[in-house]
């Protein structure tokens, strides 16, 4: 078995797998260079202001920034992610739990299904079946739906963000029928960038587009305003795990996920999931893909110890612990991801 130890509070490059490491370090580089280029340009218009006499002026919307200016407002009974949390002995497991219990009587919560170009949404929910975003998250407009989970999680994040002197950010595309999703993949020419009906992330309720305010105007779209580099954006990169966030189409992984990268799609998963896709750079394909290799892993992440397998139903029936909670999902490759856990302190 291998382990390993992390303090997810106080992360340096020696705690980071390498994979990511070299990601990190190329990704600062490619922002170093967007910012000189950006300092050259503003330079140059600068002197063609002063030498013609135009002044130059941002407007942004002031009803817009009145909106979100405040922050989010956070559901004090949801449950929330801790900033002192630490990773600790990680250890990789395939044997099954102990007993055995009818697929039919369990929930599927959905958490971890593959929906992408290859594999379509499976039991497709109503935008009923939604929470509102709005009040809980500043949004673009108030009919976006997500999930009560992630609805959480993404308002802590927004709490701890705010905290820390980061955004404000809002919420630009959450939940998304079949007819939405339709008229989007017709209306945009480039496939990388949206998924045809029945695959997208969005039907899940699961998936949120996370944008700064600042940074975005509300005519022009969001992939022609960001690309990662900002400090907003960096920010939710190296943080939406805390809160059982993965950033879904991270830059590099077109070839994997199918969709180009995108900085501001985020994916609720559940912490132990979203840490352990963080820790070693992995897209949810690769997860599942690495679960199906390991069969499932052991780790303590704050106060809670977590049991992590990969099952498949015989015979209509799983295996599940007997003195843990848990919970179950599909991945919609024919096998089943049950996340046990127990209170360490």
């Amino acid at each position: 078995m291998s382990k390993q130890t992390m303090n997810a509070s106080d992360i340096t490059f020696s705690t980071i797998s390498p994979r990511r490491r070299e990601r990190i370090r190329l990704q600062r580089k490619r922002i170093q260079q967007k910012r000189s280029m950006r300092h050259i340009l503003v330079a140059t218009l600068i002197c063609v202001a002063l030498s013609t006499g135009i002044a130059l002026a941002w407007t942004h919307s002031a009803s817009l920034t009145a909106m979100f200016a405040s922050g989010p407002t956070r559901n004090a009974e949801l449950p929330s992610a801790s900033s002192s949390t630490s990773a600790q002995s990680l250890a990789y497991a395939s044997g099954p739990f102990e007993a055995a219990r009818p697929l039919a009587e369990l929930e599927n919560t959905g958490l971890l299904q593959l929906i992408n170009r290859d594999h379509a949404i499976t039991n497709m929910p109503l935008r009923s079946d939604m929470a509102d975003a709005f009040p809980t998250l500043p949004v673009a407009n108030q009919s976006i739906g997500v999930r009560q989970d992630a609805l959480a999680a993404t308002a802590d994040m927004f709490e701890e963000a705010q905290a820390a002197g980061i955004g404000p950010f809002h919420i630009a595309s959450g939940f998304r029928d079949r007819v939405r999703q339709s008229i989007l993949y017709d209306e945009i020419a480039d496939s990388s960038l949206v998924q045809q009906a029945g695959h997208s992330e969005h039907h899940s309720g699961l998936a949120l587009d996370i944008v700064p305010t600042a940074l975005v105007q509300e005519a022009a779209p969001i992939v022609e305003q960001l690309d990662g580099s900002s400090a907003e954006e960096q920010w939710l990169a190296d943080n939406s795990w805390r809160f059982g966030l993965i950033l879904r189409y991270p830059e590099g992984s077109q070839d994997i996920t199918g969709i180009a990268f995108e900085p501001w799609h985020f994916r609720y998963v559940g912490q132990v999931h979203a840490w352990y896709m963080w820790q070693h750079d992995l897209t949810l394909e690769e997860y599942l893909q690495q679960l199906e290799e390991k069969g499932g892993f052991d780790v303590t992440i704050g106060k809670r110890s977590y049991f992590v397998r990969q099952v498949t139903a015989k015979d209509g029936v799983v295996y599940v612990p007997k003195d843990k909670s848990f919970t179950l999902s599909c991945d919609n490759l024919g096998n089943y991801i049950i996340t046990a856990w127990k209170q360490t302190g």
